[in-house]
C-alpha cells in the first residue's frame, strides 16, 4: 500500500512539473508572438511622424491583446501574466532596451494583482488593459524620470541627438493627450482580446463577445 501511494503521489507530481513546463511554453510563446507584432505595428505607425508620439504604443496594444487573454484563459495559474509581461521585459532586453524590464515587472505585478484567479473576462481584461498601458507610456516615463542623456546609456539602437529631438517633443500637452489617447486603446485593445480569445480559442466556440 505504502508502495502504491508512494508510485502515485511520484507520478502525480512528474504529471505536475510537466504542466509547469507545459503552461510556461505557452506563456512564452504567446509573449514573443505579441512583442513580435507590435514591434511590426510601432515599425508602421513609426513612419506617420508626430501621430507616432500619440499611439504608438497604444496601437500594438490590438496586436498583443489576443495573445495575453489567450494566455490567461487557458493558463489560469498564478503567476502567468507576471510570467508574461516579465518575458516580454526580457525580450525587450535582447533588443538593446533592458531598461525596460523594471516596467514590464511592474505591469506584471499589477496585472497579477487584478486578474485574481482568472476566472473573470472582466477581471482579464482590465488586468491585460493596465499593463499595457504602462508598457505603451514607457518613452513618457523615460523620459520625464531619466531625461534623454541618462536614458542613451541604457538603449544602444538610439543615438543622444535623437533621444534629445524626442524628449523635446513631449510638452505637457503632448503628455496629457498621450495618456488619455493610450487609455482609451489599452482598454479598447483589451475587449478585443478578450472577444478573440473567447470567440475562436474558448471551448465554448460562438461566445466570444466584448467585455
Amino acid at each position: 500500500v505504502f508502495f502504491m501511494t508512494f508510485c502515485a503521489l511520484s507520478s502525480a507530481k512528474g504529471m505536475d512539473i510537466k504542466m509547469k513546463i507545459k503552461n510556461n511554453v505557452q506563456i512564452a510563446v504567446l509573449a514573443v508572438i505579441g512583442f513580435i507584432l507590435a514591434q511590426a505595428i510601432a515599425m508602421v505607425v513609426a513612419m506617420a511622424g508626430t501621430l507616432s508620439l500619440y499611439v504608438g504604443g497604444g496601437v500594438s496594444a490590438i496586436v498583443v491583446a489576443p495573445c495575453f487573454a489567450i494566455m490567461a484563459t487557458r493558463i489560469q495559474k498564478k503567476g502567468a501574466a507576471f510570467l508574461f509581461w516579465l518575458i516580454y521585459g526580457v525580450l525587450y532586453a535582447l533588443m538593446g532596451a533592458w531598461i525596460m524590464i523594471p516596467i514590464t515587472i511592474i505591469s506584471g505585478i499589477l496585472s497579477e494583482i487584478i486578474a485574481g484567479d482568472y476566472s473573470s473576462n472582466k477581471r482579464i481584461s482590465y488586468s491585460f488593459a493596465v499593463g499595457m498601458f504602462l508598457v505603451a507610456l514607457h518613452p513618457i516615463i523615460f523620459f520625464v524620470i531619466l531625461g534623454p542623456d541618462l536614458i542613451a546609456k541604457f538603449m544602444s539602437y538610439f543615438t543622444l541627438e535623437e533621444l534629445r529631438a524626442s524628449a523635446a517633443m513631449y510638452t505637457g500637452k503632448v503628455i496629457g493627450s498621450c495618456v488619455v489617447i493610450n487609455i482609451v486603446l489599452s482598454i479598447a485593445s483589451s475587449k478585443f482580446g478578450n472577444y478573440i480569445s473567447n470567440k475562436f480559442f474558448n471551448k465554448n466556440k460562438g461566445k466570444g463577445k466584448l467585455v
